[in-house]
This record gives structure tokens, C-alpha cells and sequence, in this order.
């Protein structure tokens, strides 16, 4: 089997993944590559959402400190407060500082 047909495969399996799947499947990937390899797909982001509106607004309204301190302090339920946690996640950007001291300390 030739690389494309395995590619294909896998980008297959990702399409009918749900976007977190397939979140949790990219970060298990970008693990494992080089320093240059990462360097490179950071620059084929960026450029790409660089004319993208829609994700800096997404990313601004899930780093707020308003969206933030509506998370649930205790959680009742682990599994419901992470499933409905996954729906804020994903926007959340590892460089900004956090917009409340409490939020890396977090148990999920």
C-alpha cells in the first residue's frame, strides 16, 4: 500500500471523528514530531487563521474571566462536567496568561 492510500485512510477515520476526536488525536500526533516539524505546521496555522475572525472571537470569549467563573467550582458529575468543559477547551489559548488565578489549578 502506497503512503497516499494510507493517508487517505487515516484522513477518512478523522472526518467521521468528532472535532474533539479529532482535537485529541492531532495533540496525540503533534507529540510526537520534531522541533522543526512543529515549527513548520505553527507557520501553516498561522498563516492560515490569520484572516480568520471567527477564531479570535471564539478564543477571546473562552479565555474571558465572565465565561471562566460560570465553570462549576466542584464538579457533581466528572464525566458531564468534562464533556460539557470539551465545548470550552478547544478555544483556550496555552499562550495567553489566564484571565483568573484559579484556572490552571483546576482539577479537570
Amino acid at each position: 500500500m502506497m503512503f497516499r492510500d494510507q493517508v487517505g485512510i487515516v484522513a477518512g477515520w478523522f472526518r467521521g471523528w468528532s472535532e474533539c476526536e479529532q482535537t485529541v488525536a492531532l495533540l496525540a500526533l503533534l507529540k510526537r514530531v520534531t522541533r522543526t516539524q512543529a515549527r513548520f505546521l505553527q507557520l501553516c496555522l498561522e498563516h492560515s487563521l490569520a484572516d480568520c475572525p471567527d477564531i479570535h472571537l471564539l478564543e477571546a470569549e473562552a479565555n474571558s474571566a465572565a465565561a471562566i467563573s460560570q465553570w462549576p467550582q466542584e464538579p457533581a458529575e466528572p464525566l458531564v462536567t468534562l464533556l460539557t468543559m470539551s465545548v470550552y477547551l478547544c478555544p483556550l489559548s496555552p499562550s495567553q496568561p489566564p484571565s483568573r488565578s484559579g484556572r490552571r489549578s483546576r482539577p479537570w
